[in-house]
């Protein structure tokens, strides 16, 4: 965007579907997207909504929970169920402040929300990062297509070479040879996809730290940084696939020592707080390592801002561990703070970040418990997926 929340990073003429019934709330939003390089939409019930997203396929949508006939909910689910508009991002708008509201929202398939009365500038953050995210997401997907189709003509060449001249040693070598060129060229482009993804990441997580450094509204600067360092956790993880052998698991105690490796592991008062790296010997794939990244990312984030108060006197130290057991991994994240208070529920919590690191751990058919003791710790199991288990036999 053309002010400083969104800089030239947005590519131009990305469209954004305004799905509101009150005149009030779409004539505010437009007037703060007017200053920027989108095309505004809108629609002003759940039904005439979907169509005009099946017709103009924006790249966001905002979109109101209270509406007439489909409420926002509803309206979200039928978008979501339809491939043409499964892939665009929604955030739900909403003056219901209650976890379960924004939970419901995040189940029915929202990426993040917006709360009433709007703020302009938490407005315009959050569109620019999921504009960008969504941006990043639709290369990612055109260089796996590429991938694919390069792939399918060589192997449907090597295929039909075989057939007709199977019973030929010589061309059988030079056949085997093809495949092994054919193997060595994925595995490149593969690492090519891994690299510009995850430079693609890093520059979303420098320009957001530069708008965080930027602007004076503390609660703006606030949501910069939480975001920031939610991209920078996924940016690991490609990296770290960038450079394993096998490109298609990582070894994640390398990947958490990463992780924690550029955190200002200072507590408010200044003091330094230690870190303990106790994860087991444990390769993850992409789809289980970006959840576990996000997770411990937000859990160590809420520890250092918040469990050791200033004067606290106690040892000062963040552990990280995962374990195989049973068929599940245990991931736990402990601190040696103040504790939580009796019967305080986290799942509750309203916090954006603690609620995304429930949903990333759902979508693992996992669980997220608070363990008793000294300190807070945080213990996730989630159960080894098929190809998990035959890497680790």
């Amino acid at each position: 965007m053309k002010d400083r929340s969104a800089g030239e990073a947005l590519p131009k003429r990305q469209a954004v579907l305004v799905i509101d019934d009150d005149a009030r709330n779409l004539a505010l939003l437009s007037e703060y997207l007017k200053g920027t390089d989108l095309s505004i939409l809108v629609a002003e019930d759940g039904e005439s909504g979907i169509e005009r997203a099946r017709y103009a396929r924006p790249d966001l949508i905002l979109l109101d929970v209270l509406l007439p006939g489909l409420d926002g909910y509803a309206t979200c689910r039928c978008l979501k169920a339809d491939p043409e508009t499964a892939e665009i991002p929604v955030i739900f708008m909403t003056a219901l402040s209650e976890t379960e509201f924004k939970v419901k929202g995040f189940e029915a398939g929202g990426v993040d929300y917006v709360t009433k009365p709007f703020n302009r500038g938490e407005v315009l953050a959050r569109v620019g990062v999921h504009l960008r995210i969504a941006e990043l997401t639709k290369n990612l997907r055109e260089a796996n297509d590429l991938l694919e189709r390069r792939v399918d003509e060589r192997t449907s060449e090597l295929a039909a070479a075989n057939k007709d001249l199977a019973d030929d040693i010589a061309v059988r070598k030079l056949a085997e040879e093809r495949l092994r060129l054919l193997l060595d060229e994925k595995s490149e482009l593969l690492r090519e996809i891994h690299h510009r993804v995850k430079n693609n990441l890093q520059v979303i997580a420098s320009i957001l730290n530069l708008e965080a450094d930027s602007v004076s509204d503390t609660a703006v600067a606030e949501i910069f940084r939480r975001c920031q360092g939610r991209i920078a956790s996924m940016a690991i993880v490609h990296e770290d696939l960038y450079l394993s052998p096998d490109l298609a698991s990582i070894d994640f105690r390398k990947y958490v020592d990463d992780l924690l490796a550029g955190r200002d592991l200072n507590t408010p008062d200044s003091r330094p707080i230690l870190f303990s790296n106790e994860v087991a010997e444990v390769c993850l794939p992409i789809e289980s390592a970006v959840p576990c990244g996000l997770a411990i990312n937000e859990f160590v984030t809420n520890a250092i801002s918040h469990a050791f108060p200033e004067g606290w006197a106690g040892m000062r130290r963040v552990t990280v561990s995962m374990y195989r057991e049973a068929g599940n991994y245990i991931l736990g994240i402990a601190d040696t703070g103040i504790g939580l208070p009796a019967g305080f529920n986290p799942a509750k919590m309203e916090t954006l970040g603690i609620q995304l690191a429930y949903t990333a751990i759902g979508q693992l058919n996992g669980t997220i418990t608070v363990e008793p003791g000294p300190g807070t710790r945080f213990r996730i199991v989630f159960p080894e997926r098929s190809r998990e288990k035959r890497s680790a036999g």
